[in-house]
C-alpha cells in the first residue's frame, strides 16, 4: 500500500533530465524501430532489461506509462520477496521493518535512484530476479532458482559473482535441470539478438 501510495503521489515526477535516466526509455524505443543492441545501439550493459521493456512497449503500447508500471510491479516484487526471505530468519515485525527500509531506499529516493523510472532498469530487474532466485533456493527449488539467477545475470553482469554460492548451496541436487534452467534464458536471449541482426564481430 505504501508503494502504491508513493507511486500515485509522485506519478510523472520520476527521472532526471540532467542525468540520462531517459536512456532507459530511448533504447527500447530504438529496438522497436528495428535497431539492434550492440550493433546499431552502443550499450555496455546486458540486454535483457532493454528487451523486456521493448516487449512491454510493443504489446501494451508505446508510452512511458508502461515503463512506470514496469517499475512499480518490479518494486512490489522486490518488497514481496524481501519480506518472504526475511521471514525465514526473523520475526514478522523485523521483516516488516526491513521492507520499510527497502521502500525508503527504492521508492522515496528522489530522481535517479527511484525504482519507478530508474537510472538502470537492469538493476531493478536484476535485484528482483536475484531475490526470486534466493527465495526458491531457500525452498529447495533449485531449477527455478537457477532460472531466475540466469535472468539476473542477463540484467546486470555483476550478479555473476553470486554463482559460486548458488552452486555450493545446491551441490549436486538436480544438477542437470539446474544447468538447463541456467543456460536456457542465455541461449534464448542470444538467439533473439542474432535474429535482430547482431553479428559476432559486433560483440
Amino acid at each position: 500500500m505504501l508503494v502504491i501510495t508513493a507511486f500515485t503521489l509522485f506519478y510523472g515526477k520520476f527521472g532526471d533530465l540532467m542525468i540520462d535516466s531517459y536512456r532507459e526509455v530511448y533504447i527500447p524505443q530504438q529496438v522497436l524501430d528495428g535497431k539492434c543492441l550492440y550493433k546499431d545501439i552502443f550499450v555496455i550493459y546486458p540486454p535483457l532489461a532493454y528487451l523486456i521493456n521493448a516487449f512491454l512497449l510493443k504489446i501494451l503500447g508505446n508510452n512511458i506509462t508502461i515503463l512506470y508500471f514496469a517499475g512499480l510491479f518490479s518494486t512490489m516484487g522486490i518488497i514481496y520477496f524481501t519480506y518472504e526471505i526475511a521471514k525465514k530468519f526473523f520475526e514478522k515485525y523485523v521483516s516488516f521493518a526491513i521492507c520499510l527500509f527497502i521502500i525508503a531506499g527504492l521508492v522515496l529516493s528522489p530522481n535517479v535512484f527511484n525504482s519507478f523510472l530508474p537510472y538502470s532498469y537492469g538493476i531493478v530487474y536484476g535485484i528482483l530476479f536475484v531475490l526470486a532466485s534466493l527465495y526458491f533456493a531457500l525452498n529447495k527449488k533449485f531449477p527455478i532458482s537457477y532460472l531466475f539467477y540466469s535472468l539476473a545475470i542477463l540484467s546486470k553482469y555483476e550478479f555473476i559473482l553470486l554463482l559460486p554460492l548458488l552452486i555450493f548451496w545446491s551441490k549436486k541436487t538436480d544438477w542437470q535441470k539446474n544447468i538447463l534452467a541456467f543456460i536456457s534464458p542465455i541461449c534464448l536471449t542470444t538467439i533473439i539478438l542474432f535474429l535482430q541482426g547482431l553479428r559476432f564481430e559486433d560483440i
